[in-house]
Order: C-alpha cells, then structure tokens, then sequence
C-alpha cells in the first residue's frame, strides 16, 4: 500500500526532503516564508530559528543535491544580516557547493545564482577597500567558522 505513496508534486520540497529529512525539509521551506521579514522586527525567536535553519542548509549543502529556492532565500537572507563577516560566509558556503558537485557539475541554477552573488560581493570588498582579488579569494577561500 505505502510503495505508491509520494511525497509531493513539488520538486523542491522532495529535493529538501531527500536532503534533510521531513521534519527539517519543512523547518526550511517554512523559514523560506520569514525572508522577507527583518529579523529585529521578528526578535530573538526569529534570530534562532533562521540561524539553526541556515546550519541546517549549511550541513546540506555538502550533498551533491543543488541548493533549492528557500534555501537561497534563507542563506541571502542570512548573509545580509551579517554585516563584516558577509564575505566569509558567502565564500565558505560557496566554497562548500563547489566541492560538493565535484568540481564538474551538476550545478542547480541557485547554485549558479549563489556563487555569482559570492562573487559580486567580493568584487563589492575589493572596490571598497584597498586590496586586490587575489587577497581577497585568498583570505576568504577557505574560512573555517564565521559566527553561526
């Protein structure tokens, strides 16, 4: 009886599932509805949880699945509320996607997109500050911890 069972007709939330299980796969997609919301407008609740789903997504990322929408969402969401420590963390999850698809592919589009506005932000710290790429992708390549 349960082998004719789906999941759902959405391809993201059987990605997410496939990724993080139900209970998490849900967390997500429901935090994917707050991106739009400031965080100190939602308080201390809403800080927690989008910082326990972004190390959810963090810890997902590492699969060979690409990143879905709300997981974009959340982690451009997050980024944007980091202030300094954008970059490392851009360039640490980017970093992260790249190792996880191989290296050769198969890259989601918001993979693509996630890497792309990686990219932009460095290009954003080397036109405000007095450094060149170079330093930047080398200081940023590999960051170990970042704050979450």
């Amino acid at each position: 009886m349960f082998s004719t069972f789906t999941t759902s007709h959405s391809t993201e939330a059987t990605s997410l599932i496939m990724k993080h299980g139900v209970t998490n796969a849900l967390f997500i997609m429901n935090l994917g509805y707050f991106t739009n919301t400031r965080l100190a407008k939602v308080g201390d609740q809403g800080f927690v949880a989008m910082n326990t789903g972004v190390r959810k997504i963090a810890s997902g990322s590492k699969d060979r699945i690409g990143l879905t929408p709300s997981e974009y969402r959340i982690l451009a969401f997050w980024s944007n509320h980091l202030g300094s420590t954008k970059v490392p963390f851009l360039a640490e999850h980017a970093h992260t996607i790249y190792e996880a698809r191989g290296k050769t592919r198969p890259y989601s589009k918001n993979d693509l997109e996630f890497i792309c506005w990686t990219v932009g932000a460095m290009k954003r710290e080397v036109a405000t500050k007095d450094t060149i790429m170079a330093e930047i992708c080398a200081e940023h390549g590999k960051n170990p911890r970042f704050g979450i």
